[in-house]
This record gives C-alpha cells, structure tokens and sequence, in this order.
C-alpha cells in the first residue's frame, strides 16, 4: 500500500452535518487518507441518510477508515482534541502515518471545503500556526463590501511577494514572523477566555515539558502537523499530564458542565471553557516551546473560520464566491468553518444542494458555478 504524505483527521458529530462535512472533505482532496471519529451518541442519521453515507463510506474505502471508538466530543472540552488524539492512534495502528514526510491535519464537523489543492498546500510548509485564533484565520464579517474586503485583506498571507506593495500589504505575515522570533505571546495571554490556562502555566505545578511561556492559542480547523510533531506531543506533552487525566474525567462524567473545573481549581464553567479548548492551546503552545525552528516557515491554519450573519443569503455567497476566487493573499484557504446550527441550512437553502451535498460529488466546480450565477 502507497503511504499517504496527508493524513486527515474528521471528528464529527451527526447526523445533521456529519455526511455533509465527510463528503466535503472527501470530493476537494484526492489523495489524503480520511480517518473519522463519530462521536458517542451520534450516528449518520436514519433511513436514507445513513444508507446513503454507508454506500459513500465503502465506495472510498481506499482512503477512509472510520475509527470505531466514540468519544464524548462536545465544544469546549477536552474532547475534541481526544477525538484528534484518538484518529491518530488510528493511524499509527494502520500504519498510515508512517511516511516518511508524512502531516496531520486536524479538521471539524463544520466544514465546508471550498478548492482542491490542500494535500499540495500541507506538503510544501512545515506546518501551520498562529499566536492568537484572531489573528490568523477568524473573520468577523458584517458591513458593506469594502469593509468585509478589507477585514479580509488583513490576513493575507503570502510568502513568495517580493513586491514592496505585496510586502506593505502582508501586515500578518511580518507580524507573525517577529512575535515567533522575539517570543511575544502578548496576543495570546492577554485574552480573558483562555486565562485559566495562562495561569496554570505559569503556576509551575506542572512537568517541566510544560514551560510557562511562550503561549499560543490557534483555530484547530484546517490546522496540520508533522506526524513526528504530534508523536513527540503524545509522548511528552500529553500522556501522563493533568491534561489527560480532565479527557479522562470528562469522558467517564459524559457531558459534563464544568469538565475543567478540576484542572483549573474553580467551580464556574464560564471561568474555565475557553481553557478547556485543548485543540486550540496545547498543540500550538507545544510547538511554540519544543519545535520553534519549524515556525519560521510556517503558515496559517487552511480553513477560514467566518462570523457573519449567516440568515442572509447573500453574506454568505458574497463572502464564499471571493474565497473561491483566490485573491491574492487568500489562497491559503481552502474551505470555511461556520456555525453548527447555519450548516444544514446553508447546503440546503442558500446553495441549492440537499443536505448531503450530492451535487459538489458529482460536479466538483460546483463552488465556482454556484458564484457564476449569483
């Protein structure tokens, strides 16, 4: 068997957006092999829908494997990175990540891909990461089109301009380039949703692995490492910590409304939910404090995550159709995150497919059709 250089790891919740994000995934990669996590509770849905995501599932064998264990996965625990972790030890078991370049990209239910090109993308950089979620691949969208344009302009990305107008337009790449080098985390601790966190590093009552700085916070969707990356955060930055001892408590609790508390010694979820994103603090602070050579070539996480109001259809076809444009700067993007709730509604309402994205298999220009006609 050929070893895939990109392996994808999907967890998913269902079955409202399950199939939707799976075959998303599936039509805009062609070589990556897809690991998905369904998670405890969910399922493909009843009747059709669970025929029709079974028939896809065999029909793709090659490149799926669905990792039979289930966790509890719910935003703001320690789940979701226990989903990641779990693919993972998939894919070392079915000895798909032993490439010899071989990545992990990290994706979540919500997700709608957008271009091909991602495998092509993961394997020319070292990996992705940012500081802060803000920063790198959030847009808050809302206005009128300059002003979305412009927010939009603000993370560009784009390492290979060598004209001084390109340059003066890439504030987020200098930016990034000089807080990894100077190890400013300024960005990152001076955020009130993950201070719990900030505070536990710098309390010094964890292994030395854990340093107390420097400290990054980054959108796991679309994010991708090196397979030896993710082993060395396995081996020395997980198993074994406090970190994994609150997985392992959320998981016997289910759900859990305060999965945290412990770890941080409060008793308020609303004190500790935004330091319970694993998969946005522990991989990229690892990163930062263990493999910061690999940063100086690294890029932003591959997904936009979009903030707009999305019960307007043309926020949304406005914003996709420029995406899938790839202007300048915005190439590194290869799909969206939007709100659970918005997802069904936007496959079936806004972009004229039924939920399970039928026509994007059939006709993977869909996406630049679809912008031809609005």
């Amino acid at each position: 068997m050929d070893l895939p250089d990109v392996v994808v790891s999907l967890a998913l919740g269902g079955p409202s957006v399950a199939f939707t994000a799976l075959n998303s995934v599936g039509t805009f990669t062609t070589t990556a092999h897809l690991i998905v996590h369904l998670s405890a509770g969910s399922n493909w849905g009843a009747g059709p829908s669970e025929a029709r995501a079974k028939t896809w599932i065999s029909e793709h064998a090659s490149r799926v494997t669905i990792n039979e264990r289930q966790l509890q996965v719910q935003a703001g625990t320690p789940g979701v990175l226990g989903a990641h972790l779990s693919n993972f030890e998939v894919c070392e078991q079915r000895r798909l990540c032993n490439g010899k370049n071989a990545k992990f990209v990290l994706m979540a239910a919500n997700v709608l891909m957008l271009r091909h090109g991602l495998e092509q993308h993961v394997a020319a950089h070292s990996l992705s990461f940012c500081i802060h979620s803000s920063s790198c691949s959030d847009a808050h969208l809302s206005g009128d089109n300059q002003l979305w344009r412009e927010k939009l302009g603000e993370l560009s990305w784009d390492p290979r301009s060598t004209s001084s107008e390109d340059f003066a337009r890439a504030v987020l790449l200098r930016r990034m380039r000089h807080s990894v080098r100077t190890s400013n985390d300024s960005a990152a601790v001076e955020d009130g949703w993950i201070a719990r966190f900030v505070e536990l590093l710098r309390s010094g009552h964890l292994p030395p692995t854990w340093l107390a700085r420097p400290i990054a916070q980054m959108p796991h969707e679309g994010s991708f490492y090196p397979v030896r990356v993710v082993r060395d955060f396995l081996r020395r930055g997980f198993r074994g910590s406090a970190f994994e001892a609150a997985l392992q408590r959320q998981q016997a609790s289910g759900s859990h409304p305060c999965p945290c508390c412990d770890l941080y010694d409060t008793n308020t979820s609303w004190k500790s939910l935004g330091s319970c994103s694993f998969e946005e603090l522990l991989l990229p602070t690892f990163v930062w404090q263990h493999h910061p050579d690999l940063l100086r070539a690294a890029v932003p996480p591959s997904v936009l995550r979009v903030w707009a109001n999305l019960h307007q259809p043309h926020n949304v076809t406005r914003v996709l159709c420029h995406l899938v444009a790839a202007p300048s700067g915005l190439g590194h993007f290869f799909g969206i995150k939007v709100p659970h709730f918005f997802l069904g509604k936007m496959m079936r309402d806004l972009l004229r497919l039924d939920p399970f994205g039928a026509s994007v298999e059939r006709d993977p220009s869909w996406w630049s059709r679809i912008c031809r006609e609005s």
